[in-house]
């Protein structure tokens, strides 16, 4: 009988050898391309399609403490108060220690 994506097994230990590493995986190149793709559309002023590149994004990938930052400032840009306060309460509830949500706090005070 075969096993198919059994990795190399080390007898020494009875335990899995851990893996080299290898390539990125698919989904964090094309994530991490529709994040740099949004950054440059905001920085152009552009924040139409900056917002549809944020969209994708979301949909491939777990938001991060950035990229809820910059939902934030692409929908301040377009005029979405409700987008607004939805990626803010997210950001807080999210990552309420990172460095987005305490410029978050200066913010409000």
């Amino acid at each position: 009988m075969k096993y198919h994506g059994v990795g190399k097994f080390e007898i020494s230990s009875g335990t899995m050898a851990k893996s080299a590493g290898g390539p990125p995986a698919w989904t964090k190149v094309f994530s991490d391309a529709l994040i740099q793709l949004a950054v440059i559309l905001a920085n152009k002023g552009d924040a139409l399609h900056a917002r549809a590149f944020l969209q994708r994004y979301e949909a491939v990938a777990k938001p991060s403490a950035e990229s809820l930052e910059l939902c934030i400032e692409v929908e301040q840009k377009l005029g979405d108060a409700e987008a607004v306060r939805e990626y803010r309460a997210r950001l807080l509830a999210q990552f309420p220690d990172s460095d987005q949500a305490q410029r978050l706090g200066a913010e409000n005070t």
